[in-house]
């Protein structure tokens, strides 16, 4: 026992190093990394700059004590400060530069704290390496160099030229983009040993944040960075079964109207909620968004709308359920925003379906409707001949006050009821013919058709 104890002593302290995990980061995603990584390449005297991020994946706390290199070619360009703790779940940054006078393959180790990643990087001649110009300049870029497009308004853009000239090189280079916000739909994906190839980059950031990329050329990589800067969305307003009153079991549409059209990208939200008259509701399950998530929706615009997408759609259906209150609908939209409060009014017991069965010695009636004040009654029975006469002993009179809020209690099913009720004959059954039930509650008095037995 005394041993076993020692042994899970000693291996506490290495839990905490083992839940860190080190990521490469381009400025928006994070891949993992494994035992090994290559940088890439880049020209002698060029310099090749490289993000990672340290995360603690584990559900205690982390000390961060060392972040160290050991190689050559590669130097730090940025650290935090250590000791540095870390919380679950949070990360630390810090980046690289790899740079070299002689064309070799070179390889480091960086280690944090006891996890280590061998670096491997190349360094090549640079008469083989295609240049990189921008905007017209006749100085070529550095490897790893940044090209910033500055900030940039959600929905617009900015552009850079791009020139890569091979003409000195001794076989064809790859090109490529990556990064949200960044695109060069004009470049091409080669360019051949001897030639040159011109293109521009734009960069067109969807929301108001920071947004990084990267250009390749063959294995060298330069930076692409820009500042969103987030739009001003226009008002916005909800409309409501196009203005006409809503009533409970309904389905209506909700549009969002824009004050003027979009002029850029934004993004919001649409949410619900009930505030219940109905007498002891506290809410009805049943009012709700009839696509995606029950009370909430997503809410975007883009250049030119006049309307806000709901989910992605022009409109977005709400069911009204079957309880008086007030249904209230708030809309955010980038900072500005809306709300309306639905009144859904207290009315007559409404009844679905209405029917009767008779057997030897009994008749039953059987109906299904809601009640939205959660207030019924009194329900009163009359039966009729074949002669259309009130049969003995008249109205039959039922105080099912009890019963009513039993089945509304439950909350589960808003006014929803379901009721069967029967009655013992004697005498001869058949000349009873029809029936009519009245069902009374805070709204007044609801009379159903003549049921038919």
């Amino acid at each position: 026992m005394t041993l076993r104890a020692l042994v899970l002593a000693a291996l506490f302290p290495l839990a905490s190093f083992c839940q860190i995990q080190l990521f490469l980061f381009d400025g928006t995603n994070e891949t993992a990394i494994g035992s090994s990584l290559s940088v890439g390449s880049a020209a002698v005297g060029d310099t090749l700059e490289t993000r990672f991020r340290v995360r603690n994946t584990g559900t205690s706390s982390v000390n961060i004590t060392t972040i160290t290199l050991a190689g050559s070619g590669f130097t730090f360009e940025a650290t935090p400060t250590l000791p540095y703790i870390l919380a679950p779940g949070a990360e630390i940054g810090f980046t690289t530069d790899f740079s070299a006078s002689i064309a070799a393959s070179y390889s480091a180790n960086l280690t944090v704290n006891t996890l280590t990643v061998v670096l491997r990087a190349s360094a090549t001649p640079a008469s083989q390496v295609a240049n990189v110009y921008l905007d017209g300049a006749t100085t070529a870029l550095a490897s790893g160099a940044t090209i910033n497009f500055g900030s940039v308004q959600a929905g617009s853009s900015s552009s850079h030229a791009v020139k890569v000239d091979n003409s000195g090189g001794t076989g064809p280079v790859a090109i490529g983009i990556s990064g949200a916000g960044f695109q060069a739909p004009a470049a091409a994906a080669t360019v051949a040993a001897g030639a040159s190839t011109s293109f521009a980059i734009t960069f067109q950031p969807a929301s108001g944040q920071a947004f990084q990329g990267a250009l390749a050329v063959a294995q060298r990589s330069f930076t692409l960075k820009g500042q969103g800067i987030a739009s001003q969305a226009p008002a916005v307003s909800i409309a409501v079964n196009s203005g006409a009153a809503v009533t409970s079991s309904q389905q209506v549409n909700i549009t969002l109207p824009l004050g003027s059209p979009a002029q850029a990208i934004a993004t919001g939200t649409l949410t619900l909620q009930f505030q219940p008259t109905a007498s002891g509701a506290t809410d009805d399950p049943a009012i709700l968004f009839l696509t995606g998530s029950a009370r909430s929706a997503s809410v975007s615009i883009l250049p030119g709308d006049t309307t806000a997408r709901i989910n992605g759609n022009p409109s977005i259906a709400l069911q009204t359920g079957t309880t008086a209150g007030s249904i209230v609908l708030t809309v955010q939209l980038g900072a500005t925003g809306s709300q309306v409060s639905v009144p859904i009014a207290p009315a007559l017991i409404s009844i679905d379906t209405a029917g009767g069965v008779v057997s030897t010695s009994e008749l039953t009636i059987s109906l299904t409707g809601f009640d939205n004040t959660h207030s019924a009654s009194q329900l009163a029975f009359t039966f009729y001949d074949t002669n259309n006469n009130k049969v003995s002993p008249g109205t039959i009179n039922v105080d099912a006050s009890s019963m009513f809020r039993t089945q509304f209690s439950q909350g589960a099913y808003g006014g929803l009821f379901s009721l069967n009720a029967s009655f013992p004959v004697t005498g001869n059954i058949t000349l009873i013919k029809t029936a009519q039930v009245g069902l009374t509650n805070s709204a007044g008095v609801t009379q159903t058709q003549r049921i038919v037995f």
